[in-house]
């Protein structure tokens, strides 16, 4: 099972269109790669977007014979429209 071992929000942002908030979190977590790939997948059925950056894999365990732990650091980023100013 993927182990989520940081969730870490990070201060919403302009983005640069002007027209929208970028939500930020930095994630750290511990899995296998197929755990990974599984993990992705669940986030692609979202009813959202949300971009996944600054990916990094490093092997911390072998779980068994054909399996190796890893940790996985990356940045997810979502959208929110920016509401229209009253009167526009």
């Amino acid at each position: 099972m993927t182990a989520i071992a940081l969730w870490e929000p990070l201060p919403r942002a302009e983005h640069s269109s002007g027209i929208l908030f970028e939500t930020r979190v930095k994630l750290d977590i511990r899995g296998s790669y197929h755990q990974l790939g599984d993990f992705l997948s669940r986030i692609t059925s979202l009813n959202r977007i949300v971009n996944v950056s600054q990916m990094s894999l490093t092997k911390i365990d072998r779980a068994s014979k054909d399996d190796v732990i890893l940790t996985i650091n990356l940045n997810a980023s979502t959208f929110t429209s920016k509401p229209e100013a009253e009167g526009n």
